[in-house]
């Protein structure tokens, strides 16, 4: 094998940053990783677990929880390679975490108004 087509080959594998369609919604970006195990490429989709953890923290504790949990879902499926669980997972994990974030802004407008008393 020559070097260039070493190079391509190489390039090709390490591409990590792609953008997939998902059912005409909002793209969902999708990371590709090889695996020395199997030593295929695998699509792993983003599990949102760090904002699943603030959501908990800072907005709404019973929304956060289920966005860990379906963030921890995520994560296992990608490790397992099962795409369609983990982008389900995911997901999930995403939307929560949306109505997690607005109720939390949500509520901390009515607490200041009230306290404020405007």
């Amino acid at each position: 094998m020559n070097k260039r087509a070493w190079v391509s080959t190489l390039h090709q594998l390490l591409n990590l940053d792609i953008v997939q369609q998902n059912h005409n919604r909002h793209p969902l970006k999708v990371k590709e990783r090889f695996t020395m195990e199997t030593g295929k490429v695998q699509a792993t989709v983003p599990t949102y677990l760090g904002w699943s953890i603030f959501n908990t923290l800072c907005c709404c504790l019973p929304l956060g929880i289920a966005a860990i949990i379906f963030s921890c879902k995520a994560q296992n499926a990608n490790l397992l390679g099962q795409a369609t669980v983990a982008r389900d997972a995911s997901r999930s994990a995403r939307v929560l975490n949306i109505f997690a974030l607005v109720c939390g802004i949500v509520l901390i407008i009515i607490y200041v108004v009230l306290i404020t008393g405007l």
